[in-house]
């Protein structure tokens, strides 16, 4: 399942979910490559706050096994707000809405 997490609670060996961008769009680093820490730099450096991570232990939807949908709802989600969760609040109410959008589609 994906999760996103805040940039600074990274740790070595995570695996990205989803391809991280800059705000041009363009490509930092590729769904499913492993983080460390000069990771960490670079996304700050670039004003990235949040990544989606690849997380066993927590799933962010309770529609399994479909991971299209999933990505619909996101790109439905990112079009409406562009905003990126900075903190474990907006991460909470981020994955809220997502849930709300996923229901709505469903």
């Amino acid at each position: 399942m994906v999760k996103s997490i805040a940039i600074e609670k990274i740790t070595s060996g995570t695996k990205l979910a989803s391809d991280v961008r800059n705000k041009y769009g363009q490509i930092l680093l590729g769904a499913g490559m492993e983080l460390d820490e000069k990771h960490k730099k670079i996304f700050k450096m670039w004003g990235i706050v949040t990544v989606e991570i690849e997380d066993k232990k927590t799933a962010t939807t309770n529609i399994e096994g479909d991971e299209a949908l999933l990505e619909e709802a996101k790109n439905k989600l990112q079009s409406r707000l562009n905003w990126q969760p900075s903190n474990s609040i907006e991460i909470d109410i981020y994955e809220m809405a997502l849930q709300k959008i996923l229901s709505k589609m469903s």
